[in-house]
């Protein structure tokens, strides 16, 4: 009876992304803002679709409504927290919201799954970008996985100067913006921030005297990074908007 009443639920738009129970939340940073959202959304939490690009500690939420009805709701609850507003992609009925949940950095996508329903997966970053995509049935999510991990965009600390205070040896680096730092150390993924720590996209590494850091690491300072295009990549810190040169890899 209850993977019925999740089926019915769920509607016949999304008989093919919802799961047959209700699922466990994990405990993560993902879990805290999911928490939050569905106080928003009122919702129910379900076992994520299989075949999507996202983490072991995404969660997964269907609620009644449209995404363009929940997205200022969900934005509201965030405040200050926001990190980089609403995006849609051209002709796609998805929408990410980029949030800071505690010393983490969470993304939000809703997907309008039928006329009446969201999909909702809070993710971090790290496990996968909130892509743009159609799940099977008719129901829009996050585009299935592909083969190989996709590539980071690394940038030098000198080349990140010209957006934020930057004090870079080979090994260490500090960024500063706002009043808030981040310390990066050359060859370790954990970074500090402010009195705790957060997980880089990548690991940061040392070339040629210089240390290279994941570019989106200055979404922590409020900054919003772009999708690279070719080798570069556009990011905006408060005003100033710079095209920075990066290494994929």
């Amino acid at each position: 009876m209850l993977a019925k009443s999740v089926r019915l639920a769920c509607g016949l738009a999304l008989a093919a992304v919802c799961s047959s129970a209700f699922a466990q939340v994990p405990t993560s940073a993902a879990a805290g803002a999911a928490v939050e959202v569905n106080s928003t959304l009122s919702g129910r939490v379900i076992n994520c679709p299989e075949g999507l690009r996202i983490s072991a500690q995404a969660v997964c939420l269907f609620a009644n409504g449209t995404v363009d009805a929940l997205k200022p709701r969900v934005k509201a609850k965030f405040g200050d927290r926001v990190i980089e507003d609403w995006k849609t992609r051209t002709g796609s009925r998805n929408a990410s919201l980029l949030v800071r949940s505690g010393n983490d950095i969470t993304y939000i996508l809703l997907a309008q799954a039928n006329a009446n329903s969201v999909l909702a997966i809070v993710d971090a970053p790290a496990g996968a970008a909130p892509a743009q995509g159609q799940a099977q049935g008719g129901a829009a999510a996050s585009a299935p996985a592909t083969t190989g991990a996709p590539r980071v965009a690394f940038a030098s600390a000198r080349d990140l100067s010209a957006l934020v205070s930057v004090q870079a040896a080979d090994t260490v680096g500090t960024f500063t913006r706002l009043g808030q730092s981040v310390v990066v150390t050359a060859n370790n993924r954990s970074a500090r921030f402010g009195t705790g720590s957060l997980q880089l996209e990548s690991t940061p590494y040392s070339s040629g005297g210089q240390l290279f850091v994941p570019v989106t690491m200055l979404r922590n300072l409020g900054c919003t990074v772009a999708a690279p295009q070719g080798t570069t990549v556009s990011v905006t810190c408060g005003g100033k908007t710079q095209s920075v040169n990066v290494a994929l890899r």
